[in-house]
């Protein structure tokens, strides 16, 4: 899936690396974005419950409402009980759908779709198969782990194009509210939701939700490496 893609996100930027010769423990401790630090947590062979728990958190912190609409409610509820140890990889197996290989060209056709200046609402064949990737144990790490990241980038877009549409509405009131007081002849043009005006709040707001996934994964899972020393 190529990154152009998600660059349509209103609010996306690139993912956050640490600085040359920076040790895994400051990285960690100060990652700003969500997406690294689920790629580190999978890369580096964290158990794949707590990387369930982590996951489900970070979709429950980005799009709450997803809790109650299919088929997230159902992908929640297999995620968090695997997380929680109520279900073993064998029965996560078969209650995911088949995955087996690298993302289908038809998900990347339904990304290219889905994305665009004005999004506002999650794609459940996007974002769902993201999911699923990231949490299916017949992966290998390297796909999981881009997966995972893939997925959190992508629902992060959601609280971005929010504010982004809120930030234009909010003007748009305030002019409604003060035209008796603007001059006749006043013609004022206010710029359309995808336009490039909107631009820094959506960044601000993208930037937010990926710190809070960085927080909530560092709250979930112990520093992978620290359990090897």
């Amino acid at each position: 899936m190529s990154k152009d893609l998600f660059q349509r996100l209103p609010g996306w930027t690139e993912p956050w690396n640490p600085e040359p010769g920076e040790s895994l423990d400051s990285a960690w401790d100060r990652c700003p974005d969500g997406r690294w630090m689920m790629a580190m947590v999978v890369e580096t062979g964290v158990r794949p419950r707590v990387v369930a728990r982590a996951i489900v958190a970070c979709v429950r912190g980005l799009v709450p409402e997803l809790e109650d609409e299919p088929p997230w409610r159902g992908l929640l509820h297999v995620a968090d009980a695997f997380g929680r140890g109520e279900m073993n990889e064998d029965a996560l197996r078969q209650l995911l759908p088949g995955v087996r290989g690298p993302i289908p060209n038809e998900w990347h056709h339904a990304m290219k779709d889905a994305l665009g200046p004005e999004v506002d609402s999650v794609e459940p064949s996007v974002a769902s198969h993201l999911l699923i990737a990231a949490l299916h144990p017949a992966l290998e790490a390297e796909h999981r782990s881009r997966t995972a990241g893939l997925a959190i980038g992508y629902l992060a877009g959601v609280p971005a194009a929010r504010a982004r549409t809120e930030a234009r509405d909010s003007v748009v009131r305030t002019l409604e509210e003060q035209r008796g007081a603007l001059p006749q002849t006043a013609l004022v043009h206010v710029p359309a939701v995808g336009s490039a005006a909107w631009d820094e709040t959506s960044h601000r707001a993208y930037a937010y939700a990926l710190g809070g996934c960085a927080d909530e994964i560092r709250r979930l899972v112990p520093k992978p490496w620290a359990r090897r020393r």
